[in-house]
């Protein structure tokens, strides 16, 4: 927190998805200015890591999932594991599938909808249903049907869904296809339901992965590609191992 003349503003900074840190910024206000708070993302950039290829490897997935360097002990045990014939996979899905990872991908869904950082309680809560197996998919799912949500979105169906639109899709949505979710949810779909609908689509999914593909791998993403992680994750396959076979491709150890 830093103390302004007319109030207060903190500053929160946390990993929240592959290549990016966000920044979530608060104004709390003062007795004659109201308060405001921000989130923001951004890129970091490193000095040329060095090393072993196997250091050089482990700093660079460090940087890229995390947003910073490997502790001393963290590098040193990582890069024991594969120099002693751990396979990458093996190691990037053990450093995907950590609690500070999960915690990254928790505070990218609270940002994403609804627009602050976890409060301590939740990310526990959320950290526990992942590691019961729920997805990101599944995570986000109860965000969007959640009553903060709704509220937020207009509070009212027809604007909970131009707002899902907007946040999954990232497009507007035709009249037409306000109009059918809407009946779906008055036929007696859940607000569960019809976030899943949109969340596993082919067409928020191929973003998704294009994402991660351009975080990771400085490219977008290829048919072969598309066909082969979008399917997997629509079978309930998880996000952590997506991402953990794009850091452990041969692609991606010879760019670091």
């Amino acid at each position: 927190s830093v103390n302004l003349v007319g109030g207060k503003a903190s500053f929160t900074v946390s990993k929240v998805s592959v290549g990016i840190t966000s920044v979530f910024a608060e104004y709390l206000g003062s007795s004659t200015h109201g308060g405001s708070s921000v989130v923001t993302d951004i890129a970091v950039a490193f000095p040329k890591a060095t090393g072993t290829p196997n250091e050089i490897y482990i700093t660079h997935v460090y940087r890229d999932l995390f947003g910073r360097n490997p502790d001393p002990k963290g590098l040193e045990f990582w890069t024991a594991k594969l120099d002693g014939g751990t396979p990458r996979g093996a190691v990037a899905n053990a450093i995907t599938y950590s609690t500070e990872f999960r915690s990254g991908l928790i505070s990218d869904v609270y940002a994403e909808y609804l627009g602050r950082t976890p409060d301590p309680a939740g990310l526990k809560s959320w950290l526990g249903a992942m590691n019961r197996g729920w997805t990101v998919s599944q995570m986000e799912s109860g965000f969007m049907s959640s009553t903060e949500y709704y509220a937020s979105s207009g509070d009212t169906d027809w604007a909970w869904v131009g707002q899902v639109y907007s946040d999954v899709l990232n497009r507007s949505a035709a009249t037409s296809e306000v109009k059918f979710w809407v009946q779906r949810l008055s036929n007696g779909s859940s607000r569960q339901q019809v976030s899943m609908g949109f969340l596993l689509s082919t067409e928020h999914l191929s973003t998704v992965v294009n994402g991660d593909y351009m975080a990771l791998l400085h490219r977008n993403l290829d048919a072969t590609g598309q066909a082969t992680w979008v399917r997997i994750l629509q079978a309930g396959g998880r996000d952590e191992a997506i991402i953990a076979g794009i850091v452990a491709s041969k692609e991606y150890f010879s760019q670091v």
